[in-house]
């Protein structure tokens, strides 16, 4: 769907007539299986493959697995890359390879095969309750949320870094902030200056709208 700066919904694509006809296609295929019986089945194999083999660089865990091994600059240009630090992505990663290998394991073993989807019904309350203990709300939102949560979070971290940039600037260019002074008389009377104050505000007021929705950290 395309937004106005506003974020109010403008245009949205039409996608349930393009899954219809899909489906359809696949329906009348139905018509036709004593012809699709003599198609050889390397051959339908190959090109399944071929269609899991052409669709993996554009899966995100897969990318992530590849960045085990890749240097951070060649790393694609996902939103996490930018606020996620290296360990808490590879930690994410290897959690979704625990999961994915349970349920690769019980769909593999025939004994146990009949429970594979409560396996998959699993990795719902994991996403939603285990994962939290590991991770902030704000890491979650770029590693796996939706295109909206990425852009919200990652404008709430833009002006949270432009906010203590700011602040520092204000410390450092202007000379009126010696943080390892011993004169505390000094120090208070410039921390009630308006520059220190409208400062401090402005810092408080982001890191409030940032914290509500993602629970982020200070």
């Amino acid at each position: 769907a395309e937004k106005d700066k506003n974020g109010k919904i403008v245009h949205v694509h039409e996608t349930r007539l393009t899954h219809f006809l899909s489906h359809a296609i696949l329906g009348v295929c139905m018509l036709f299986l004593s012809l699709l019986k003599m198609i050889p089945r390397p051959v339908l194999k190959g090109v399944f493959l071929f269609m899991g083999l052409a669709a993996l660089p554009s899966i995100q865990f897969w990318q992530r697995l590849l960045n085990f091994g890749r240097e951070f600059e060649r790393q694609p240009e996902y939103a996490y890359k930018t606020w996620v630090s290296k360990g808490r992505v590879h930690l994410y990663t290897f959690l979704q390879i625990i999961f994915f290998a349970g349920v690769f394991t019980v769909q593999n073993f025939k004994a146990i095969a009949i429970v594979f989807p409560f396996m998959t019904l699993l990795c719902i309350p994991g996403r939603l309750y285990l994962l939290p203990k590991f991770f902030n709300g704000w890491e979650l939102a770029l590693l796996d949320g939706s295109d909206e949560e990425i852009e919200e979070v990652g404008q709430a971290k833009e002006a949270e870094a432009a906010t203590a940039y700011q602040i520092n600037d204000y410390f450092e260019d202007d000379e009126k902030y010696d943080m390892e002074s011993d004169d505390d008389d000094d120090d208070f009377d410039d921390h009630n200056s308006p520059q220190y104050s409208k400062a401090v505000t402005v810092r408080a007021v982001a890191n409030e709208s940032i914290h509500s929705d993602f629970d982020f950290e200070t």
